[in-house]
């Protein structure tokens, strides 16, 4: 595993507050095509559904853009399982839609995003959305959002960059907040071009500790999302512009 996926798997999975409760809620990670993101979400998802200690379960929901992209992700993570019998295999069991754990202690379970309405009232220790373009606008965040009384659910969003960049649509909005560095339980790890830049290393954003302000065009995700803890210390990741 390249260094770079080593240190955002590592800094978003196991970094602490002075509580104990991890310090990162929301990891939105882009870069091109074909960099092993889909990979990352799915190894960051047998993290939580099978190292975390939760005594509120250890359920899991990925979703992409439709069922079919879905279902390569739940193919994925099958081979993963079947590659690794001694490791993975040894403690979760494939199902026609999703991953068990052999004790019972939580599933991965497998969901079309356009479904916003079903999606309410789910819970989970982690939400992964995979390929997030097709979203216009915050529905399905809304329906999954992140249990307030659960200090260490997880989303993780990955993607590459895209060309309909507008206010109101989702992934627009995140990369704001990302670059501003206005929420402290935000990781941030975007790859792409930065604008007039040579050919050397990428920059680093520097997510700062700051009050967490309300979202210009997600103020319905805002009210719910927005429940973040106390300002933190300062950390880096490798990014750009």
């Amino acid at each position: 595993m390249e260094p770079y996926r080593r240190e955002l798997l590592r800094t978003a999975l196991y970094t602490f507050r002075d509580d104990g409760a991890p310090l990162y809620n929301l990891v939105l990670s882009g870069r091109a095509k074909k960099n092993w993101k889909t990979t990352d979400l799915v190894l960051s998802c047998f993290y939580r559904l099978l190292m975390w200690e939760s005594p509120q379960g250890n359920d899991c929901f990925i979703l992409a853009n439709d069922e079919d992209q879905t279902g390569d992700d739940l193919k994925l993570a099958k081979r993963l399982l079947d590659a690794n019998p001694a490791t993975l295999g040894r403690e979760a069991n494939g199902l026609v839609k999703g991953i068990r754990r052999r004790d019972n202690g939580g599933s991965v379970y497998i969901l079309p995003a356009r479904d916003a309405l079903g999606s309410h009232g789910k819970t989970g220790i982690f939400v992964g959305f995979d390929e997030v373009h097709g979203y216009r606008n915050w529905d399905i965040f809304e329906a999954l959002a992140p249990d307030p009384t659960r200090t260490d659910a997880l989303t993780w969003i990955t993607r590459y960059d895209i060309i309909f960049n507008a206010p109101g649509v989702p992934l627009y909005d995140m990369k704001r907040v990302g670059r501003s560095g206005e929420d402290p339980r935000m990781l941030f790890s975007w790859y792409c071009p930065a604008k007039n830049a040579p050919t050397r290393p990428l920059l680093t954003f520097r997510l700062m500790s700051a009050p967490i302000p309300a979202w210009a065009h997600g103020l319905r995700v805002a009210a719910i999302w927005n429940s973040r803890g106390a300002a933190c210390r300062t950390t880096s990741i490798a990014g750009c512009t």
